[in-house]
């Protein structure tokens, strides 16, 4: 781990939880926000999506099947904080490298969680 700037050194990532690491490394599990009713008028919409994993929320606004906006609502803890300024992607696959190495975790496709 790096540390970039900060007047004392950054703890490692030991609380980061494994559903974070995975959609930094994998991306988001998207699925329709079940909380949240998606709309579309044939040329315009709102789209409420849902990471099943680490629980993000993204919000898609369209204008004739292009996106024209797009904001999320990240998990807490999904940000890394400003004093800790590394290589959240190398660490990531570190990890799931040596869980992979251990048997700890095996790549099945999509957890029925």
């Amino acid at each position: 781990m790096r540390v970039i700037s900060g007047d004392k050194p950054a703890a490692p990532l030991l609380d980061y939880r494994q559903s974070l690491m995975l959609c930094r490394e994998l991306k988001h599990a998207w699925g329709f926000d079940p909380g949240r009713k998606s709309t579309w008028d044939g040329e315009q919409g709102v789209r409420f999506l849902y990471c099943h994993r680490c629980t993000t929320r993204r919000k898609d606004v369209f204008h004739l099947w292009r996106v024209d906006r797009r904001s999320y609502s990240y998990a807490k803890g999904y940000h890394v904080k400003s004093a800790l300024k590394l290589d959240v992607t190398r660490e990531v696959r570190k990890r799931l490298a040596r869980l992979a190495r251990n048997g700890r975790i095996q790549w099945l496709g999509r957890s029925a969680a």
